[in-house]
């Protein structure tokens, strides 16, 4: 058990000697409803103060189901909260609310910028209920200080989704303006997003049921690698994930938990060219709300993207030279 004193007001906490099957016993949270005597599955955590925990369900116990405020402490479950999700227009917009709605979010805020322009999606998104779209430009300050003024407040977990695709050649003249564009929504708009959201939410880490509990950058595995033929995109993904970094130190210690979701390429309009496999958006939708139920800090979502983990954490430079044959 934590020794911050931000966990005494959930005292009495259960503890408990576990021997596990390997032979050591330890000292963990337990469940409510573990007995002495009968098995349990135990799981290394971090609590709201950043400091790992081992906590322990009965074996066969629902993990979906847990009622434990300690438990809901150690994780970012949607259940009752608040969602804002960035970029209605990405793919995985339309999933990943109902993926919330489905895991018992409260309500789920979804950004639309240029609401002017058709959007197939968001009749279906109201039709979900509880679902409210609202007008957010990442690319605008005051837009991104508008939202946040109404919402800055109201907002449990916010989901970083914007999606800026654009293939292109580092010799294309083009290719300034597709960067400056891929920049400025994605890497400047999550800036934008941190000053506006960013202290709010921190100072909202510990409001009990109704505090602040995650902020998800949705990124692509190319974010340690760049990816040929899509110069610019690769470069804001880089420069996304030493934000979501630098944003996870800012927050250590608020109860906040920064959750970065790495996945290969999905199966949109920008990549029909590419090959299978490909992850789905509702893949990707539902990974994002298992990652949050579990407290994880980086979930990688797909075939592609996990192998790309193993071969980039094994030889990075062999990996590099393969993406030169595609």
């Amino acid at each position: 058990m934590s020794g911050e004193p931000y966990f005494r007001r959930l005292v009495p906490a259960r503890q408990a000697l576990i021997a596990l099957d390997c032979g050591p016993t330890i000292v963990a949270e337990v469940r409510p409803d573990c007995a002495a005597g009968i098995r349990v599955r135990a799981s290394l955590q971090l609590d709201k103060a950043g400091q790992p925990v081992i906590y322990a369900r009965p074996e066969h116990g629902d993990a979906n189901s847990d009622s434990d405020p300690h438990w809901r402490e150690l994780v970012a479950d949607p259940l009752h909260r608040r969602c804002l999700i960035t970029d209605g227009r990405n793919p995985v917009a339309l999933p990943l609310a109902k993926a919330l709605l489905a895991a018992g979010a409260a309500k789920v805020v979804v950004g639309i910028s240029e609401r002017w322009k058709p959007f197939a999606e968001a009749a279906k998104l109201e039709a979900l209920g509880s679902v409210e779209l609202v007008d957010l430009d990442l690319a605008d300050d005051q837009s991104v200080s508008a939202l946040a003024s109404d919402y800055g407040a109201k907002t449990d977990i916010l989901l970083h989704t914007a999606l800026h695709l654009r293939p292109g050649s580092v010799f294309s003249g083009a290719e300034l303006l597709k960067a400056r564009d891929a920049m400025e929504v994605s890497y400047f708009g999550a800036l934008r997003l941190a000053h506006h959201f960013g202290p709010v939410m921190r100072s909202r880490g510990a409001d009990r049921d109704n505090s602040a509990a995650a902020w998800v950058n949705l990124l692509s595995i190319f974010a340690h690698l760049s990816w040929p033929g899509f110069a610019a995109y690769s470069a804001t993904q880089a420069a996304s994930l030493s934000f979501s970094q630098a944003l996870r130190a800012e927050m250590r210690g608020s109860g906040v938990r920064v959750l970065d979701v790495f996945t290969g390429p999905m199966e949109i309009d920008w990549l029909e060219h590419l090959p299978p496999p490909k992850v789905q958006p509702s893949a990707v939708a539902n990974e994002i709300v298992a990652a949050l139920k579990g407290g994880e800090e980086e979930r990688w979502v797909g075939d592609v993207a996990k192998d790309f983990r193993e071969r980039f954490t094994a030889n990075p430079k062999e990996i590099e030279r393969d993406l030169w044959q595609q």
